[in-house]
């Protein structure tokens, strides 16, 4: 995948430059990392993840940069990562009522690069079948504030929804993971088994600097050049 980017990637400007530079490298993978596992936390299926990883950068290579748009890259990955995985669902739950799908999303479970340590089995139910009784929507929203911890007037930009719409999204996808919880006896461990399934959200603030490092390097090396 990171070579695919490199090739194919056409919004930044020098980006030679950047390619002999180790931090672009980690920022790709950072990249792609959160494409994958946003979408491996909507799916709960790795196969699908892996498609809507795939597509989401055969989009960017297609159209971004095409017209205007006021999210960041970073946030654009997210939209679309969100937008696949939507569909990918509607799809799986086609095929499940054609009888060529099973009902539930629990075919895959979390490997090496999907989260820091061993989930255990317990947990990763709860999370699928939660998952399995939320909405499309639902999961989106409770993926990126509760697991990825954007805050809700990020993820209103993002899913273009109002900002009461994505509260009342998260407030029911709680619900439901709690729901989950009570048939395991663990009522009162909400947050501490949140704070176990997010272990491996990135730091945003630190992709942030980095892209400001990388983005900003690549202005001033642009504009020496031109001098000369």
């Amino acid at each position: 995948m990171e070579s695919f980017l490199f090739e194919r990637i056409s919004i930044l400007e020098n980006t030679y430059i950047m390619r002999k530079d180790r931090n672009f490298m980690y920022l790709v993978s950072e990249y792609i990392g959160i494409v994958s596992r946003t979408s491996f936390r909507i799916l709960c299926d790795r196969k699908d993840s892996d498609y809507v990883t795939v597509q989401v950068f055969v989009m960017l290579w297609k159209t971004y940069g095409k017209k205007k748009i006021n999210l960041s890259f970073r946030d654009w990955l997210i939209r679309y990562a969100c937008i696949l995985s939507r569909l990918r669902i509607t799809r799986r739950r086609l095929m499940s009522l054609a009888g060529m799908a099973p009902d539930l999303f629990v075919s895959s479970k979390p490997k090496a690069e999907d989260y820091d340590d061993y989930v255990t089995t317990q947990a990763w139910e709860v999370f699928c079948r939660a998952s399995t009784a939320m909405t499309p929507m639902q999961r989106i929203v409770f993926t990126l504030i509760s697991l990825e911890g954007m805050r809700v007037s990020d993820v209103s930009e993002i899913c273009s929804l109002f900002k009461f719409r994505v509260m009342l999204a998260h407030k029911r996808a709680v619900t439901k993971v709690r729901q989950e919880l009570h048939k395991f006896g663990k009522d009162s461990d909400y947050d501490a088994y949140i704070g176990f399934m997010k272990k491996v959200s990135d730091d945003l603030e630190d992709i942030h600097m980095l892209e400001k490092m990388i983005f900003e390097r690549t202005i001033v090396c642009s504009s020496a050049s031109n001098v000369r």
